[in-house]
């Protein structure tokens, strides 16, 4: 038997995994802490959602354009680093007066295409929202780290061999879709 539960913030995921509350959990996590393994599944790049008549669509796409403009970042709610869309404007010197937060990623488009603000997503789920409402999806004018989606597991399980069956199913699901081999996967560009 096997229960599929999904959190859009992961809260408190570690924890859950060290008590065995949950096997498994899929997202983004920075560094791997003791006592728990990660499998990379994959990597994105970021893109910048704006609607698609924004005024700055019309100006040069530079960085002190960027720069100016109103951001919007979802709101993680994970106290552990898990789960998060990672908004790599938090590690920039950029004046960025006040960032909108944005209580999550399916009120953050609809949101963004109704307003002059800017959100930086992973490029997979800009382009697909960006199919679904008139937002326009513009490559950020600065580089910023790639977005890694992994696997983690607490060390407890790492040599069950159905947990380990179960990892490898996962890995070879992403992969899949990665590549456009699965009915999930991302629609051609």
């Amino acid at each position: 038997l096997l229960d599929v539960v999904t959190d859009p913030l992961l809260a408190g995921a570690l924890r859950r995994l060290e008590l065995g509350e949950i096997d498994l959990a899929v997202g983004q996590i920075g560094e791997t802490p003791t006592g728990y393994f990660r499998r990379s599944l994959y990597s994105d790049r970021f893109a910048c959602l704006l609607r698609q008549d924004h005024p700055a669509l019309a100006q040069d796409w530079t960085i002190e354009r960027f720069a100016t403009l109103r951001h919007a970042v979802i709101a993680s709610g994970s106290e552990d680093g898990f789960g998060q869309v990672y908004d790599g404007l938090a590690k920039l010197d950029l004046p960025d007066r006040d960032p909108m937060l944005v209580p999550n990623m399916l009120t953050a488009p609809a949101m963004i295409a109704e307003t002059d603000l800017v959100l930086t997503v992973p490029h997979r789920v800009a382009t697909r929202v960006a199919a679904m409402l008139p937002l326009a999806v513009v490559e950020p004018p600065l580089e910023l780290p790639p977005y890694e989606v992994a696997l983690i597991w607490h060390e407890r399980r790492h040599r069950d061999p159905e947990h380990s069956w179960l990892r490898a199913e996962i890995a070879v699901a992403a992969m899949m879709a990665v590549q456009g081999n699965h009915p999930l996967a991302e629609p051609a560009e």
